[in-house]
């Protein structure tokens, strides 16, 4: 199998198969997004522990691009710094571009996407509710 078809499966699987979904009621914050142009909708909730997400969960009514790279996103960044995931954020937002370096590993499972102009904003929905749930966390943080 070639690199880009495993990607390609690896992408519909967290589509099909999506980790980290539901249990926003354990979150120290919550996001959301919506895209009025298709009709994605996702929020993401967090639960910081010591200034690094302990939990990264989502739930959405949103396309295949969108679900699969909420999945994705919360595999990625469980246990981070807020930070470091500000940074994998800003990173892979720079790869979808054509620039940058490959992101962490799950993430290169976007890589069929990748130069798709037109499902970048499906990639990158679920980020935009990660940022806003971290703005909200800001002092909620609950440190052991």
């Amino acid at each position: 199998m070639s690199i880009a078809a495993y990607r390609k499966d690896a992408l519909m699987d967290h589509y099909r198969n999506p980790r980290n979904r539901g249990g926003l009621e354990r979150s120290t914050a919550v996001g959301r997004g919506s895209n009025p142009l298709c009709g994605d909708q996702v929020e993401v909730g967090v639960r910081l522990e010591g200034g690094r997400l302990r939990e990264v969960v989502f739930r959405a009514r949103a396309c295949a691009i969108c679900t699969a790279s909420a999945s994705l996103m919360t595999e990625a960044l469980q246990d981070c710094g807020e930070a470091e995931a500000e940074g994998v954020a800003a990173d892979l937002e720079a790869w979808l571009d054509g620039s940058g370096k490959t992101p962490r590993n799950p993430l290169e499972a976007l890589e069929p996407v990748r130069g798709e102009g037109a499902r970048r904003g499906c990639v990158l929905l679920p980020w935009e509710a990660l940022r806003e749930a971290l703005e909200r966390s800001s002092g909620s943080d609950l440190s052991p």
